[in-house]
């Protein structure tokens, strides 16, 4: 949808918003696929947005034109209707894009022009240390000079999706992530999905949301660029949108904090884990009720290490990112041996008490109630198949059933 404005013999038009699903009330850029000053032809892509239901490529359907203005940036959500961006007919007209108002901000647009008109009020007196100046080696949000930087957002990967879990890091930083391969594998509300490279291939550069940590729907997770070379250039790069980004002020309070004691970090984890609320009451119970990822994981943990880790699930259940990190979170690892010391107990305490099962059921007398090693009795034994042909169950169906005769046509 395009809203023509005629503004200084200048001809404006507006990219609006899309609404492209019926329950869709905003929407987030993903990625714009061009570039402020690029000729934008009919039918060709925009951008990329995120909807409440899947992403799709918003395409030109009017007359084609040039890119003048971006109002919404990668990452960044809208309302439907809202202006995103708007176009010029001619590109000489690209430098007046600041002529432009969008629909709904004609009073926000006039109030820094009465700002202006007011007297200014008399500069303060400067402070000796300005309070603004980071520290050397401290996070910027600005993008470096020369590097083509490709954020990777958190995808909305169910309708009901509001945040997600990195579970694991298929890729480090300095790996080069082809197209359609695999990022990292996201916890979502209802499962673990694999998230995928959909664009151009390039190199992880820096990673802000690392393995058990959580981000929101649209935030930065991690950051790609084209060349091998610019990887190192990103270290100290963090948007504005960043999952797990430096907070304001962060590197002003950092002396203060480095004169303090510090309380110790494992002792606060502890402190945190044993405070917080395990389903059944107890840890075993919520290992129980967790699944068998959680069940083999935790097999393999000291009772105090596995009393440390506060679970995240529904109703205090422990969900597999929990034990990101922990020994046998891997499936392709050895299995830990503590796990395996387990097995082995487990195993010769079945050993040694088979003999003494044996004679007492051989003691007690035939009437007596039955107890649970009743399960472990094989009543009956029956080969196994590996496969059993349909066919041959069809013909012995059919042989069972009974199959009414014709009946005999009478002769005039």
């Amino acid at each position: 949808m395009m809203r023509r404005t005629l503004c200084w013999l200048v001809n404006f038009e507006a990219v609006f918003m899309p609404a492209l699903s019926p329950s869709m009330e905003t929407g987030t850029v993903v990625e714009w696929k061009k570039k402020v000053g690029d000729l934008v032809k009919e039918n060709e892509v925009f951008c990329t947005i995120q909807t409440d239901k899947a992403v799709v490529d918003y395409t030109n359907t009017f007359e084609p034109g040039y890119l003048a203005k971006i109002y919404c940036e990668n990452g960044q959500t809208m309302a439907v209707a809202k202006t995103i961006a708007v176009m010029v007919d001619d590109a000489a007209d690209l430098g007046k894009a600041g002529e432009y108002v969008p629909e709904g901000e004609e009073e926000a647009a006039a109030a820094p022009a009465a700002e202006a008109a007011a007297p200014a009020a008399p500069p303060a007196a400067a402070d000796p240390a300005p309070a603004a100046a980071a520290p050397a080696g401290s996070g910027s949000s600005e993008p470096p000079e020369g590097v083509n930087c490709e954020p990777v957002f958190m995808p909305a990967l169910s309708p009901s999706m509001e945040a997600g879990t990195v579970v694991e890091w298929k890729k480090k930083v300095g790996d080069l992530v082809k197209e359609n391969e695999v990022f990292c594998t996201i916890q979502t509300d209802k499962a673990v999905v694999d998230y995928t490279n959909t664009f151009e291939p390039g190199y992880l550069a820096k990673i802000y949301c690392e393995n058990g940590q959580s981000a929101e729907v649209a935030k930065t997770i991690a950051m790609m660029v084209s060349d091998a070379a610019d990887v190192e250039k990103v270290a100290n790069y963090y948007p504005a949108d960043a999952a797990g980004a430096p907070p304001a002020g962060a590197a002003a309070a950092a002396p203060a904090a480095a004169a303090a004691p510090a309380a110790p970090p494992a002792a606060a984890a502890a402190a945190a884990a044993f405070s917080a609320k395990h389903y059944g009451g107890s840890v075993d119970a919520a290992v129980a009720a967790s699944g068998p990822s959680v069940v083999r994981i935790a097999a393999g943990l000291e009772p105090s290490a596995l009393a440390a880790i506060a679970p995240s699930g529904k109703d205090g259940r422990f969900m597999k990112s929990d034990f990101a990190g922990q020994p046998g979170f891997d499936y392709n690892a050895p299995s830990p041996a503590r796990a395996l010391q387990q097995h082995a107990a487990a195993a010769a305490s079945t050993g040694a008490a088979a003999p003494a099962k044996a004679a007492a059921r051989a003691a007690a007398p035939a009437a007596a109630a039955p107890n649970g090693d009743v399960y472990n009795v094989v009543l009956k034994a029956t080969p196994v198949y590996k496969s059993v042909s349909d066919t041959k169950l069809l013909k012995k169906l059919i042989s069972t059933m009974y199959i009414p005769k014709p009946k005999a046509k009478k002769t005039a």
